[in-house]
């Protein structure tokens, strides 16, 4: 089993580029299990993804999330187009099998947000930014220190026609 998540790019991710901690972004949908190869999860969503156009998230507060409240983030203002995109992956993503993880801030309690990184980087009001495309992330472990790391696995252009996937 193979674990995934969907995210909107706030800083740039490069195909295949690894991260030991995650960049700027916004989820779009966390974590989740499936048995697919990343080309098999693109043209498994495609049907509700093509024809996308870009997305412009605007910071609107700063929040603090996780069970403690200790989570230092800026909420996104509302964003019709971002809550339709939310659900439409989701919903494809449980018909071909996707187990999530975090499945309590899907659906009604999602709530687009970009995390404040502990090297001070951030988002805060009134930072906007038009985004163009998702990015598939894979959990990996490290070869030599057995550390989990993101990768990006593929990417969908809400411009072009095809996804590319590696």
């Amino acid at each position: 089993m193979r674990k995934y998540m969907f995210v909107l790019p706030v800083e740039r991710m490069e195909m295949d580029q690894v991260f030991d901690s995650f960049p700027l972004h916004c989820t779009l949908v966390p974590w989740f299990y499936l048995h697919h190869t990343p080309t098999q999860i693109l043209y498994g969503i495609m049907p509700v993804t093509g024809g996308m156009k870009p997305l412009t998230l605007t910071s609107e507060a700063e929040a603090l999330f996780g069970p403690h409240k200790d989570i230092s983030v800026h909420v996104l203002e509302p964003n019709p187009a971002l809550i339709v995109l939310h659900t439409v992956v989701c919903d494809r993503l449980r018909t071909i099998g996707a187990s999530f993880l975090g499945a309590e801030y899907m659906g009604a309690n999602y709530r687009p947000h970009v995390t404040t990184r502990t090297d001070g980087r951030s988002f805060p009001p009134p930072s906007q930014l038009v985004v163009n495309e998702i990015c598939l992330l894979e959990q990996i472990t490290a070869p030599e220190t057995k550390q989990k790391q993101k990768k990006v696995v593929a990417k969908i252009s809400f411009v072009e026609k095809m996804p590319s996937a590696s």
